[in-house]
């Protein structure tokens, strides 16, 4: 009996850290290996002040159209691993086909973010 117990505990322990890798893939872009949309939206639902920036690749098509979607999904990937190592700092996100974004913890305006960008060329 004592065995059956011990089997029937470490497939329930088995069981349950599947679901636990299922349900956190739920929040990470598959492609990229980034927090995904939904992620974005827990990190944010207890932030107060905080400035959202989002930002997408321009005429993204057309490298999907003319290279064909699997050099189109290179290019993600690679922008991806790009953010993550050169934002160390920030919290990258994918939201969705050539969007991405991050969170600064604190509000800023337009111009604070401009002045922050022109400092760091």
């Amino acid at each position: 009996m004592n065995s059956e117990q011990n089997s029937l505990e470490a497939i329930s322990i088995s069981q349950l850290k599947n679901k636990n890798m299922i349900f956190s893939r739920y929040f990470i872009d598959h492609m990229t290996n980034l927090p995904n949309i939904y992620q974005l939206r827990r990190d944010l639902e207890n932030q107060e002040e905080f400035t959202l920036i989002i930002f997408n690749v321009d005429n993204f098509r057309i490298i999907n159209n003319f290279y064909g979607c699997m050099v189109g999904d290179y290019v993600i990937e690679e922008l991806g691993s790009y953010f993550k190592n050169n934002l160390k700092n920030q919290k990258i996100y994918r939201l969705a086909g050539d969007e991405f974004a991050f969170v600064i913890k604190k509000k800023m305006f337009f111009y604070d973010i401009v002045g922050v960008c022109l400092k760091s060329e």
